[in-house]
């Protein structure tokens, strides 16, 4: 039901499906993970549409590339923290 895609959520994001109980560092450093893949893949898309626009100049196109390129980056490596974080954290469990 409800309750289990609730957990499912949680585990994916990296927190602890009691929201009752204290948070850990690695589920802080998990979080923080997960926001910053959310941040970096929203300004990777944007950047993609924005330079579809006519209005957007060469050098503007040329900002937007770099931008385009350092968010791609970013997110790659946020989302390599965020699956080390949670697997690293399930495996300690079992």
């Amino acid at each position: 039901g409800g309750t289990e895609s609730a957990e499912r959520l949680a585990a994916a994001i990296g927190i602890s499906p009691d929201l009752s109980s204290e948070p850990t560092p690695r589920n802080q450093a998990a979080r923080c993970a997960f926001g910053i893949v959310l941040l970096c893949g929203l300004l990777s898309a944007a950047t993609m549409v924005i330079s579809m626009l006519p209005i957007i100049g060469t050098d503007a196109m040329e900002k937007l590339l770099v931008l385009h390129r350092y968010a791609g980056i970013a997110l790659t490596v946020a989302i390599l923290l965020h699956l080390a974080l949670t697997a690293f954290g399930k495996s300690r469990k079992g």
